[in-house]
């Protein structure tokens, strides 16, 4: 060490006694420290600098005399180094500055202290000594002064701090061992991340949904629009998934497949590092040189080395560890051994259940000769596979929302143009009327596909749906006027035949005494006036519903007409208690103004003609505006409806009364179904009726 010091050039002197230094003592463990020399004259005022340091903020470690620990944070180094040498003339200063260097785990160091590779660089520990740290291992910066707690129980104690958690044991003189786990919370971690990524998606889900709804007003999702759409999107969806999985594993694929020809050609450079080694030494040089040479190149390339002398035994390694603990044998593998294609091998091994790449090359002499085995183990780099994995899923998220919103997009176009038609097809299949004219679909997309032959098969339904209404009401027609036949010459043979018979009796009165053919006559006359007055309202009530002539709907106000009938009847009808419930002035209808009169007078006179004799008639008429609709109920406490006539109660010729034809409910019937209205009633047998008529109010 003198023999540097006496350099005059300062630099140089530096450079050799680092060189000096890192290659006699500052190998294995203390490889961890970088250092910096400082070559001083005990005269030189920056000795004061050093002093100060030491003075302020560092304390001495425990069994030395040359190295103090710095315990301040703005101190530029970790541990430093004061030697002095004395000189003939003078003394010189040597100050050697250890910086801990950032800690670099290959293969093995990642993963064969701990059945799980993720549990050892969880670990880390450090040794106190007179409250002053002595080592420390793993990722935890622990202070340079012991400040755990003092207070243990049985020498044992243990606390959490922020992600780590520490353990303390203390032992004689004043020394600590402590060993700190890191916790990470990974897993609580991954659900958060996908219970927020799911949940972001969620909500674009539910609003686009409820969007669209609002839009197109859908209710339900069972209409084929909506389920188009929406399988469209489970396809996108589905297909995106498989493309993220397939994703995955050509990740995975190119990964081991980029990482077995780097660590190929890393092990050519070695090999080819320690042929030149070998011939720099003219032969295999001593186990010390080897180790020292096989640590730079582990450094240098950053991996871990195994060097086999020719026999297939270990000679060196970068990690002694490994075999020390047993954890591999010192024995080369078989397989690159006394395999061909000249030893040259990469294969998968493994520790345990771990399982690791390795590469095999032999070492060869100037004589061509195998003189070593060199192996470089690999462990598949998790922490990158990681890293890419989570790039490639934020791009595929990313991609995944853009392709999610865009076949949302494409599903709702799509879905709109296939179920146009269909759609189509609904609104006239719901318009569909028997005894109307129906309009065909005009269908000029492709009308050789399913839809096009759809509309067909619709069109040619209505051309046979107007056939079939046309015959069937031709039909109808023939048979309602056979029936309306039958039932005037029935109406018309019942009083014919007491005519007859009078007629008959009055010929024969005839040849009596004029006093009582006179008599007769009169009594007869009265008889057959009636009969005649009867066929009379016969002809009359069917000729007023044969020739009922077309409605004229207009707008008019239905409480005006309702309000002169119900005056009518109460001026003609004084025997009978006709009241009007309503304060309503205004109602305004589509309607025949003629008809709603025959209406009203029609229900108002079945219900006069309903209340026997015996019985004090009253009559309430109601009016009132419900859901857009005019309601007008007409109520009497007549006989009421028995239940087996009130089916056929609005049958043309269908009478509950001994006289007349029957019409006037059929044709109350007919006015209100002109009018776009709806009629019923409610009955019960002996005690009353009540007739409900509605129309659609009009504005």
């Amino acid at each position: 060490m003198r023999r540097y010091l006496a350099y005059g050039n300062k630099k140089i002197a530096n450079e050799q006694i680092v060189h000096y230094l890192t290659k006699y003592y500052f190998k294995n463990y203390w490889d961890a420290y970088n250092i910096n020399v400082q070559v001083l004259p005990i005269t030189d005022q920056n000795n004061n600098r050093y002093n100060k340091l030491i003075s302020d903020g560092s304390v001495k470690l425990y069994n030395t005399n040359y190295f103090y620990c710095s315990n301040q944070k703005d101190n530029p180094f970790d541990y430093l180094g004061v030697f002095s040498y004395p000189n003939p003339t003078d003394t010189t200063m040597l100050y050697v500055e250890l910086y801990a260097k950032e800690r670099i785990n290959y293969g093995y160091s990642d993963a064969v202290l701990d059945k799980s590779e993720r549990a050892r660089l969880n670990i880390s520990s450090a040794k106190y000594e007179k409250e002053v740290l002595q080592w420390q291992w793993g990722k935890f910066e622990y202070p340079n002064l012991y400040s755990f707690p003092k207070t243990m129980k049985n020498g044992i104690a243990s606390v959490c701090v922020d992600k780590h958690k520490h353990y303390f044991f203390s032992f004689p003189n004043d020394t600590h061992i402590v060993i700190s786990e890191e916790r990470p919370n990974d897993f609580v971690a991954y659900i958060l991340f996908w219970t927020y990524i799911f949940s972001i998606y969620l909500a674009i889900v539910f609003v686009g949904k409820f969007v669209f709804m609002r839009i197109q007003k859908i209710q339900t999702i069972n209409s084929l629009f909506t389920k188009i759409r929406i399988q469209f999107i489970w396809y996108i969806v589905a297909s995106l998934a498989v493309v993220f999985c397939i994703s995955i594993l050509y990740i995975n694929e190119q990964n081991f497949s980029s990482q077995r020809k780097h660590q190929m050609t890393i092990t050519k450079y070695i090999k080819f590092e320690l042929e030149r080694f070998i011939v720099d030494n003219d032969s295999l040089p001593s186990k010390t040189a080897i180790n020292f040479f096989l640590h730079d190149l582990s450094k240098l390339y950053e991996t871990d080395i195994h060097l086999y002398n020719a026999s297939g035994e270990l000679i060196s390694t970068s990690v002694p560890y490994i075999f020390a603990k047993g954890f591999a044998s010192k024995l080369i593998n078989p397989n690159p051994y006394f395999g061909t294609n000249n030893h040259e091998l990469i294969q998968t091994e493994y520790i345990g259940s771990f399982k690791y790449l390795a590469s095999y090359l032999p070492v060869i002499d100037t004589d061509g000769r195998i003189v070593a085995y060199v192996c470089l183990p690999s462990f598949l780099s998790y922490k990158k596979l990681a890293s890419n994995l989570f790039n490639l899923l934020a791009i595929f998220l990313i991609i995944y929302f853009v392709f999610i919103v865009l076949s949302s997009i494409i599903g709702v176009f799509l879905s709109k143009r296939l179920s146009r038609p269909i759609k189509t097809i609904e609104e006239k299949l719901r318009a569909v009327k028997l005894g109307k004219q129906n309009e065909k679909i005009d269908y000029q997309a492709a009308p050789d596909d399913e839809i096009g032959m759809l509309i067909v098969q619709y069109n040619q339904m209505v051309d046979q749906l107007a056939e079939s209404a046309e015959l069937l009401a031709q039909s109808e027609r023939e048979l309602a006027w056979r029936e309306m036949a039958q039932q005037i010459a029935h109406e018309i043979k019942n009083p014919l035949t007491p005519m007859k018979l009078t007629i008959q009796q009055l010929q024969r009165a005839k040849n009596m005494d004029k006093e009582t053919f006179d008599n007769y006559f009169e009594k007869t006359a009265g008889v057959l006036i009636e009969q005649i007055d009867n066929l009379s309202s016969i002809a009359s009530e069917f000729s007023n519903f044969a020739r009922m002539p077309a409605a004229k709907l207009v707008r008019i106000n239905i409480v005006d007409k309702l309000i002169t009938v119900v005056n009518l009847f109460k001026n003609n009808y004084e025997e009978t208690d006709i009241v009007y419930l309503s304060t309503i002035e205004k109602a305004f209808i589509k309607a025949d103004k003629e008809q709603m009169t025959q209406l009203f007078n029609n229900l108002l006179k079945n219900a006069i003609q309903s209340i026997p004799p015996d019985r004090d008639g009253k009559i309430r008429i109601e009016l009132d505006i419900t859901q857009n609709q005019v309601v007008i109920s007409v109520s009497d406490n007549g006989t009421g409806i028995p239940p087996a006539v009130q089916a056929k109660l609005f049958t043309p010729n269908f009478t509950t009364k001994s006289s007349g034809m029957g019409l006037g409910l059929s044709i109350v019937k007919s006015i209100v179904t002109t009018s776009h209205g709806e009629i019923s009633f409610t009955t019960q047998e002996g005690e009353g009726t009540k007739f409900i008529v509605k129309f659609p109010l009009v504005k």
